[in-house]
């Protein structure tokens, strides 16, 4: 984790004179407590654009506060390692070729998470110059 999230705060209708908010992220594994400090918020024409850090995998609820009047957000962050086993996948292929890639997936305590994990391939790149090789590979 530690990365970073964007909430864009919309007031409609749009005010005509700055308005002033308070955005709070509370973590619900933790007992509601704050994940964030709270952060001022100053909607100009009438958006606030705002970056946090959430350093933990965990359900969140953002409440962002104008006036007397309050807006709740309800959202999950997951956090998944993946760690490619190069020397069993496959790495120079052709047109046809069935590829393998062998890898393993760790939870957010680093322990192997067994799942059903599917994976869509919508781009091919030529790894040397990042040109597209094929798209929409769906």
């Amino acid at each position: 984790m530690g990365e970073n999230v964007t909430f864009n705060v919309t007031l409609i209708p749009t005010p005509s004179e700055e308005v002033l908010g308070t955005l709070y992220v509370k973590n619900l594994w933790k007992n509601w407590e704050d994940a964030i400090n709270p952060v001022s918020l100053k909607f100009d024409n009438g958006t606030a654009l705002v970056n946090v850090s959430l350093s933990e995998a965990g359900e969140y609820e953002a409440v962002a506060v104008v006036g007397t009047a309050e807006q709740h957000y309800w959202f999950r962050t997951s956090s998944f390692f993946f760690i490619v086993y190069h020397d069993k996948s496959t790495h120079e292929i052709k047109p046809e070729d069935n590829v393998t890639i062998a890898f393993q997936l760790l939870n957010r305590t680093g322990q192997a998470e067994y799942t059903s994990i599917d994976i869509n391939v919508t781009q091919i790149r030529n790894a040397r110059t990042w040109s597209t090789v094929l798209e929409n590979v769906l």
